[in-house]
C-alpha cells in the first residue's frame, strides 16, 4: 500500500490542500491526545488496591445500624472478630487496624519529632494479607512483639536521616518501640496510607493503662466499639454476602439490636462509599464517557472534512479511472494519504501527551508522570491510536475510491447521498459536544453551589490545631494567652478536628417517651463555651454553656434532634440521658451541616464535657499570618517543643469535594477541547460549502440577493443541524447529569433555563464560527465566480 509512487502522490495532495489537512491534523491531534490523557487518569482510578496478590479475595467489614431515620453504614467494625467469625467457613484470614491521623512519632530522646503521621495498631497478619513491599526486615513476625514497630521509608528518613534503621527505637504515645521492619512508601494508588504500625497487643496495653476498660481480653471479645478497620480474606469459593450474613447472626447472638454487617470488596473502596454511594465512580464513568465522545467528535470531524473534499476531487478520480486505475489501486492511494495524515497527527498527539501529562498529574494528584515504562499506559495509547485510525480513515478512503468516473466528468461536484451522511455526522458531532457542554455547566454550578452554601456556621479564617496530650490540661491558660493577641478574635476547644465531617456517632441517648425499639443515631461533638461562640452557631432556643464546672452535665441539641425526640418548647431544662449520665438541655442550635453535603442533616448533640484536644482559633484575612505565628509560639511553649500543625476549616471543607472538583476541572477542560474540534470541522465545512456554492452565490447576487440573505444561506444549514443536535442531546445530558447529582443531599436545580443557556452557547459558537466565511463569500464579486461560465 505504501509504495513510493503512492507516497509521492499522497504527499503532493497533502501539500496542495494545506488548509483542510491542517484542520484534520489539528482535530485528530487534539482528540487523540485528550482521549489518551483521560484514559490514563481513568486507568489510575481503577487501579487502586489491585496490586495486592489477594486483592480479589480481600473485603472490608462495614457496619450498618438501622433506625427510624433509615440505615446508616460506615466503614468501621468491632475489634472482636474472633467472636464474630467463630464457626464461619470461607474466611481464610483477617486483619484489624485501629487508626489515628495527625500523630506525633519521635526518636526516644525527642531530638527529631514528626507530626501529621497516620498510624495504626494492627495484627501481625497485616503484611501477609496486604502486599506492601519491605525494604528491610522480615514480614514474618515483625509485629509479634508488643514493643515492635514497622515504619515507612519516608518516616525513617525524617527521624534518622537514613532508611536502614531496623533495631533502632522510636517513641509513640509515651511508649518505646523497636523498629523491626521498614516498608517502602505506600503507592499513590493504595487506599491504605500509613507511616507507622504498632502491634494490636500494644493497643490493649494502652487502653488498659488509660482505665477506659478493665477487661484484658477486651480487644479480642468486644463487639460494641465500632472503631476498627477490619479486613477479611475469603477463600476463592466463599460468597461475601453469605459470610456477612453469618457474621450478623453471630453478632445477634451477642446483642439484641438492629446492627448488621456487610462486606465490601477492597477493589471498590476507592470509588464506592461504605454506604454504596457511587459518586466517585460516577465521576470516573463520566470522564470515560468524555473519552468516547471526544473520539467520536474527532473522527466525525475528520470524516466530514474528507467526504466534503471528495466532491472537489471528483474530476481527479474520474481522470484516474479513465486512465486505467482500479478501485483497489485508488483505495490504496487514498489510504496512503490517510496514513500519512494520521501518522502526523499521532506523532503530534503523543508529543502533546508527554508534555501535558505532568500538568494533569499535578492537577489531579494522581501518579501519571511516568508513562514510557508502563505497559498499561502504552497499551492505552496503542488502543486509542489503532481505534481512531480504523474508524476515521478507512471510510473516507473507501468513499473516494468508489466515485464514478462518468458522473464526475458530466455533472461535477454534487452533494448526492453523501451529503445526507455528512449532515448526520455533523448532528452527531454537535450532539456529543452539547452533552459534554451541559455536563460541564451542571457540574460547575453544583460545585459552586456547594462552595458558597450557607452551612450554618462561620468557617471563614478559622484554623484548627491538634493539641498534644500534655497540652489538654493547660488549654484554659493557652486560650487566655492567645486572646491577648490583637490578631486573634476567638479561641475554643473541641474534639472535632473536621467540623464538616463529624465521626462520633451513638445510639446511647434516652428521653421521655422513647420506644425500646428506637435506635436513632446521634452524632456528637464536645466543645467548650468559647468554641460555641467562636463558631457563631445560631440558637433557636436557650443559649451557650456558662464555662463553669456545672457544664459537664449540660448538652445542646440541634433542631433535628429536638424534633426526633418529640420535645416541645420550652426546651431548656429538659432532662435526657446521654452516654449513661443525666444531662440537661441548655439550648437548641439552628441546624448546621456537620457532614459532607452528600448527606442531609441528622440529629446532633453538643456536650461540654469529654476529651477536647482540638484548638480552634478565629482570626481575619489581615491578621491570619500573625495569628498563626502567635499560636505556634504558644503551642511549642505549652507542648514542650512539639511540631505545630494546623489546617483552616475552609480547606477541610474543600477537601471533601476535592475529587469532584478535580474531575470537574478535567471535564470542563476536555469539553472545551471537544467544542474546539467541532468548531474546526465546522469552519472547514463552511469554507468548503462556500467553495462549492461559489457559482450559486454569484448567480443569487446578480439576481439581487442581499449580503444578509447570502450569509443566511450558508449559516442556516448548520444552524438547523445544531438545533437538531440540541434537541437530541438535551434528554441524554439531563439523564447523565441528574444521575451524577443524585448522590448530593443538597443540589442546585437544573431546569429548562440551564439547557437554554447551553443551547444559546453552542448556537452562538456555530454562528461565530461560520459567520466569517459566510460574510466573505457573500461580499465576493460575482464576476470572479461566473466568468468561467
Amino acid at each position: 500500500m505504501l509504495t513510493g509512487y503512492n507516497i509521492k502522490v499522497a504527499w503532493r495532495s497533502l501539500k496542495r490542500h494545506r488548509f483542510y489537512n491542517f484542520l484534520n491534523i489539528l482535530g485528530l491531534t487534539l482528540g487523540m491526545a485528550t482521549s489518551i490523557l483521560v484514559l490514563i487518569w481513568v486507568h489510575f482510578q481503577y487501579s487502586f488496591d489491585r496490586f495486592h496478590q489477594q486483592a480479589d479475595q480481600i473485603y472490608r467489614l462495614n457496619t450498618t445500624l438501622t433506625s427510624e431515620d433509615g440505615p446508616m453504614t460506615w466503614g468501621k467494625a468491632p475489634s472482636g472478630l474472633p467472636v464474630l467469625t467463630k464457626g464461619i467457613s470461607g474466611i481464610q484470614d483477617y486483619v484489624r487496624m485501629r487508626s489515628w491521623d495527625d500523630q506525633l512519632v519521635s526518636t526516644v530522646d525527642k531530638t527529631n519529632i514528626t507530626d501529621g503521621n497516620h498510624v495504626a495498631y494492627t495484627d501481625p497478619t497485616f503484611l501477609s494479607v496486604f502486599d506492601f513491599p519491605l525494604l528491610y526486615g522480615n514480614k514474618q513476625g515483625c509485629l509479634n512483639d508488643i514493643n515492635s514497630a514497622v515504619i515507612t521509608h519516608q518516616l525513617a528518613l525524617q527521624l534518622f536521616g537514613q532508611d536502614q534503621v531496623v533495631g533502632r527505637q522510636i517513641k509513640y504515645f509515651g511508649d518505646i518501640y523497636k523498629i523491626t521492619a521498614v516498608l517502602k512508601d505506600f503507592p499513590k494508588n493504595s487506599t491504605l496510607q500509613y507511616q507507622a504500625f504498632f502491634p494490636m497487643s500494644a493497643f490493649a496495653r494502652r487502653i488498659l493503662a488509660e482505665g477506659s476498660v478493665k477487661d484484658p481480653n477486651f480487644v479480642e471479645s468486644n463487639v460494641d466499639r465500632i472503631a476498627f478497620d477490619d479486613y477479611l480474606v475469603l477463600t476463592p469459593t466463599a460468597h461475601p454476602a453469605h459470610v456477612a450474613a453469618a457474621i450478623s447472626q453471630n453478632y445477634a447472638r451477642q446483642k439484641d439490636n438492629s446492627m448488621t454487617f456487610s462486606l465490601q470488596a477492597l477493589r471498590d473502596l476507592h470509588l464506592v462509599g461504605a454506604d454504596g454511594n457511587p459518586s466517585d465512580l460516577r465521576m470516573v464513568q463520566m470522564l470515560l464517557l468524555v473519552v468516547i465522545l471526544v473520539l467520536i467528535v474527532a473522527c466525525i470531524n475528520y470524516m466530514n472534512l474528507k467526504t466534503a473534499r471528495s466532491l472537489t476531487r471528483l474530476k481527479e478520480v474520474s481522470v484516474r479511472r479513465i486512465n486505467g486505475a482500479t478501485k483497489a489501486s485508488l483505495f490504496k492511494l487514498f489510504m496512503t494519504e490517510a496514513i500519512l495524515l494520521f501518522l502526523l497527527s499521532a506523532v503530534f498527539a503523543l508529543i502533546l501527551v508527554y508534555v501535558l501529562l505532568p500538568f494533569v498529574s499535578q492537577f489531579t494528584g494522581a501518579a501519571l508522570n511516568v508513562v514510557s515504562t508502563d505497559v498499561t499506559t502504552l497499551g492505552i495509547m496503542a488502543a486509542v491510536l489503532t481505534g481512531t485510525f480504523a474508524v476515521a480513515t478507512v471510510f473516507p478512503a473507501y468513499l473516494l475510491s468508489a466515485l464514478q468516473a462518468v458522473t464526475g466528468l458530466k455533472t461535477g461536484a454534487k452533494e448526492g447521498r453523501f451529503g445526507n451522511i455528512r449532515k448526520g455526522l455533523v448532528t452527531l458531532q454537535f450532539c456529543a459536544a452539547f452533552i459534554l457542554l451541559m455536563g460541564a455547566i451542571v457540574i460547575h454550578r453544583q460545585m459552586h453551589f456547594i462552595a458558597s452554601k450557607d452551612i450554618g456556621y462561620d468557617r471563614s479564617y478559622v484554623f484548627v490545631a491538634p493539641m498534644t496530650s500534655n497540652m489538654v490540661d493547660k488549654e484554659t491558660a493557652m486560650e487566655a494567652e492567645l486572646l491577648k493577641s490583637t490578631a486573634v478574635q476567638a479561641v475554643g476547644v473541641s474534639d472535632a478536628y473536621d467540623l464538616s465531617n463529624v465521626q462520633n456517632v451513638t445510639s446511647n441517648v434516652k428521653w421521655p417517651g422513647k420506644s425500646e425499639k428506637d435506635n436513632t443515631l446521634f452524632s456528637g461533638i464536645s466543645g467548650d463555651q468559647a468554641f460555641i461562640a467562636a463558631m457563631k452557631f445560631h440558637f433557636v432556643a436557650g443559649g451557650n454553656f456558662t464555662g463553669q464546672p456545672s457544664d459537664s452535665n449540660k448538652i445542646m441539641l440541634n433542631e433535628v434532634a429536638a424534633r426526633r425526640m418529640g420535645l416541645q418548647p420550652p426546651y431548656v431544662g429538659q432532662i435526657l440521658r446521654y452516654n449513661n449520665k443525666k444531662a440537661a438541655v441548655v439550648g437548641v442550635v439552628k441546624n448546621f451541616n456537620y457532614a459532607p453535603l452528600t448527606k442531609s442533616i441528622g440529629p446532633l448533640i453538643i456536650e461540654s464535657g469529654g476529651f477536647k484536644n482540638i484548638l480552634y482559633v478565629r482570626t481575619s484575612a489581615a491578621h491570619a499570618s500573625q495569628a498563626l505565628k502567635e499560636t505556634e509560639r504558644l503551642y511549642k511553649l505549652y507542648s514542650g517543643g512539639a511540631p505545630f500543625s494546623y489546617n483552616f476549616l475552609d480547606n477541610n471543607f474543600a477537601d471533601k469535594y476535592m475529587s469532584e472538583n478535580k474531575a470537574s476541572g478535567l471535564l470542563k477542560g476536555f469539553s472545551m477541547v471537544a467544542l474546539a474540534i467541532s468548531c474546526l470541522g465546522l469552519f472547514g465545512l463552511a469554507t468548503y460549502m462556500a467553495e462549492v456554492k461559489k457559482k450559486e452565490i454569484g448567480i443569487r447576487k446578480v439576481l439581487g440577493a442581499s449580503v444578509g440573505q447570502l450569509t443566511g444561506l450558508i449559516t442556516s444549514q448548520f444552524l438547523r443541524l445544531v438545533l437538531l443536535a440540541v434537541v437530541i442531546g438535551a434528554p441524554i445530558a439531563f439523564y447523565i447529569t441528574a444521575r451524577w447529582q443524585s448522590h448530593f443531599a443538597y443540589k442546585v436545580p437544573v431546569g429548562l433555563l440551564t439547557f437554554i443557556i447551553g443551547a444559546i452557547i453552542i448556537i452562538a459558537i456555530t454562528v461565530i464560527t461560520t459567520l466569517f466565511i459566510a460574510l466573505k463569500s457573500a461580499r465576493t464579486s460575482p464576476v470572479s465566480s461566473l466568468k468561467a461560465e
